[in-house]
């Protein structure tokens, strides 16, 4: 198979009142370009991971979410909670790379605002437990595997070594697999 061209559809940007959002909605004008080459660059479509498949939005690829904070109406299942999102799978694949600090500064505050708001609520020896610990010893305590500064250098350096890379030029080969990222932080797995 060979790539002969490449077909557009005109797009119209539509009020989505149900989710307070805008959205591309296809008009039914195409247009064809010759091509032998194609690059994708669009975003990709989340997916669901498990146990938060009543919260996908399966049309946006997105789990329903304010400002960050997983959207989870009435549920009795603390499993997820608090769930948080970030990214294409908060707000869809759209935008640029920078896009995602702004986003990932939303998502950050609304952790913190609930942090705070988790704070006022504890008791006093709660309180005083969580205030002698930092948030890395909190995420350790809660099963999360703490990847720091120091540790990211270390999966930078595999990355970004001659053995790694595929081709000389490359600056770097990212590693896709948790395992593999683990092991070069030096963070053992479950």
């Amino acid at each position: 198979n060979r790539l002969g061209s490449v077909v557009f559809e005109r797009t119209n940007l539509v009020e989505d009142s149900d989710n307070n959002d805008v959205i591309a909605q296809g008009t039914g004008e195409f247009q064809e370009f010759p091509a032998d080459l194609c690059l994708i660059s669009i975003g990709y479509k989340g997916i669901p991971i498990e146990g938060t498949e009543d919260f996908y939005d399966p049309q946006k690829g997105v789990l329903k979410n304010v400002h960050g904070r997983v959207d989870v109406p009435n549920s009795d299942d603390t499993t997820l909670a608090p769930l948080y999102v970030s990214g294409w799978l908060k707000r869809g694949p759209t935008g640029i790379i920078g896009t995602n600090i702004p986003d990932a500064k939303d998502t950050v505050a609304s952790i913190l605002q609930d942090l705070n708001e988790k704070s006022k609520h504890s008791s006093p020896k709660e309180e005083q437990h969580h205030d002698s610990l930092s948030l890395k010893a909190i995420l350790q305590e809660h099963g999360v595997q703490v990847v720091d500064w120091d540790a990211y250098q270390r999966i930078k350096q595999v990355e970004t070594s001659e053995q790694h890379k595929r081709h000389p030029d490359q600056p770097r080969e990212k590693l896709t697999q948790w395992d593999d990222l683990l092991n070069a932080a030096a963070v053992t797995t479950k």
